[in-house]
C-alpha cells in the first residue's frame, strides 16, 4: 500500500527509520487524530464536528494524510496506517 514515494521519503529503502517511527515523525498530531477519527468511519464533517474546526480543516488535515501515506483513498491510508501500526500503537488519540 505505500508506494515507492513514502519508501524514499521515509529513507525505508535506505535502511531509515522504521516505518512507525518515521510516519509519527511525519504526522502532526491533529494528523494522527484525524486518522484514528477516519479508522473509526467519521466522515469529515463529523471529525470538523469532534474536534471544533470547520470541515476545509479538517480536509486539508485529510489530503495531508493521503500524501503522507502515498494512499488514494482514506481507506487505503486507515489500512496503511493499521499496518504500520500508527492506529495500534497509540499514536491517534482516538
Amino acid at each position: 500500500m505505500l508506494g515507492e514515494t513514502a519508501h524514499r521519503v521515509f529513507g525505508f529503502a535506505r535502511g531509515g527509520l522504521t516505518p512507525t517511527a518515521a510516519l509519527c515523525w511525519s504526522l502532526s498530531h491533529r494528523e494522527g487524530e484525524v486518522i484514528g477519527l477516519l479508522a473509526d468511519g467519521l466522515t469529515n464533517r463529523q471529525i470538523a464536528k469532534r474536534l471544533a474546526v470547520s470541515r476545509r480543516t479538517v480536509d486539508h488535515h485529510v489530503s495531508h494524510i493521503l500524501k503522507k501515506l502515498d494512499a488514494t483513498n482514506r481507506t487505503v491510508a486507515v489500512l496503511a496506517a493499521e499496518r504500520l501500526g500508527i492506529l495500534s500503537a497509540g499514536l491517534s488519540d482516538t
